[in-house]
């Protein structure tokens, strides 16, 4: 049996977007042609391959083992064009493709694209994709396939994906070097994001009551801190030559892991590797 390609594509489309009007705007077909395609599909495999929802689309079971065969049809398809053009009088060895890769934002701006930076001029067919997330959002843009690498804060020990670890991010306390910050007032993303928490659980003493405020990314609270709207827990990479701020020593930092997930595929292309060589290559930049 021989997956129709029209089908196929109306597929990817939706699973990328988990969205039937956006994949039919993204193909141009009308949405009633792109859920008859759907639905021919799913006869086909004798299988559902989304979840209908009032919340939405989701992939099911089968419709995330269907997604990772897309990938890697879409990467082999890719290097094969690179490889024709390449014996028509093209660029010897350069690489083409998309590159999606979400993370959290103290690592996206200052690790992943220095790292990244040289590998995109020298292959200018690379389309990069940068997508700064929450960290409790980015399994699941991993998972619709709306991303195909991931940068956590943890190992996700799933044998479906892959992991590389990167390095560690060392949260420290910082402070302005010019007026006077509150010394009970810290600056975090969101309620939710536990990073100033969990920097007092492991210091004695620890204060006893605090207040917080939100800045919304790692780039907020750092111009925040220098404005001396409060102190706040940030990665020492990212301060280290930055002379408005400074870090209050004699505290244990934070240590946090940032790892490499993409999915466990059979075969890996050439701009796969080409990604994972530039990140191991600059480690250094998380230290």
């Amino acid at each position: 049996m021989s997956l129709s390609s029209h089908h196929l594509e109306a597929f990817h489309a939706v699973a990328q977007t988990l969205h039937f009007s956006r994949a039919a705007r993204r193909l141009h077909i009308t949405q009633p042609a792109l859920s008859q395609r759907i639905q021919l599909l799913e006869e086909e495999l004798r299988t559902a391959v989304f979840l209908r929802a009032k919340s939405g689309v989701k992939l099911t079971e089968a419709g995330e083992r269907l997604l990772r065969y897309c990938q890697i049809r879409e990467a082999l398809e890719q290097e094969v064009m690179t490889d024709l053009k390449t014996s028509r009088g093209g660029r010897t060895g350069e690489l083409k493709g998309i590159l999606r890769i979400g993370g959290f934002s103290s690592v996206m701006r200052s690790v992943a694209l220095p790292a990244l930076a040289p590998l995109m001029r020298q292959n200018v067919g690379i389309v990069l994709h940068l997508l700064m997330r929450e960290v409790a959002d980015l399994p699941a843009l991993l998972k619709s396939g709306e991303i195909d690498y991931m940068l956590l804060d943890r190992s996700l020990g799933r044998s479906d994906i892959e992991e590389m670890p990167l390095g560690t991010e060392f949260n420290v306390l910082a402070e302005a070097v010019r007026g006077q910050s509150p010394v009970d007032v810290f600056l975090d993303h969101d309620p939710e994001d536990l990073t100033t928490e969990r920097f007092w659980q492991q210091q004695q003493p620890r204060p006893k009551k605090y207040e917080r405020r939100y800045l919304d990314d790692i780039y907020g609270i750092i111009d925040a801190i220098a404005l001396c709207l409060g102190r706040g827990v940030v990665p020492r990479h990212m301060i280290a030559q930055d002379p408005r701020i400074r870090e209050v020593k004699g505290l244990k930092p934070l240590a946090i892991p940032v790892v490499l997930h993409f999915p466990k595929q059979p075969y890996y292309s050439r701009l796969h590797e080409a990604l994972l060589r530039a990140m191991a290559q600059h480690r250094g930049l998380l230290s």
